[in-house]
């Protein structure tokens, strides 16, 4: 897993299981933890990727800073849907691009998306 943070995270939580008699909610409360951890590390993952592809692309610093701040207000949520839509903003033909290249993971998007909902779920909604 390319996560760190999220890797390690997951790896205590299972030491802490494992070792201890954990009541149930304490258990929830790591995988809720695990869970904002790594929309948290998928979230730098995107910002990573296009400041590295706007600074391989664009020699004007102050356009390079305007994508970055403005990648950070429009993309909010990290679902599968909402990366593709951010990628529209670049022409639909990158979009398009995007979308071909997950066709054969709709399984593993489906996971991802699930996933991310139950993170926002914990965030923002209490369950």
């Amino acid at each position: 897993m390319p996560f760190k943070r999220t890797e390690s995270v997951i790896e205590d939580a299972q030491k802490l299981i494992r070792e201890y008699d954990l009541p149930g909610y304490v258990e929830t409360y790591l995988a809720q933890y695990a869970l904002i951890c790594l929309s948290v590390d998928v979230e730098q993952a995107v910002y990573d990727i296009i400041e590295t592809t706007s600074s391989s692309v664009i020699r004007n610093e102050p356009l390079k800073v305007f994508i970055r701040n403005a990648s950070k207000r429009l993309l909010r949520s990290f679902k599968k849907g909402e990366i593709a839509g951010y990628l529209g903003s670049f022409g639909e033909e990158i979009k398009s691009k995007f979308n071909d290249l997950l066709n054969d993971y709709e399984r593993d998007v489906t996971l991802y998306n699930d996933t991310m909902q139950a993170r926002n779920d914990v965030a923002h909604v209490g369950g």
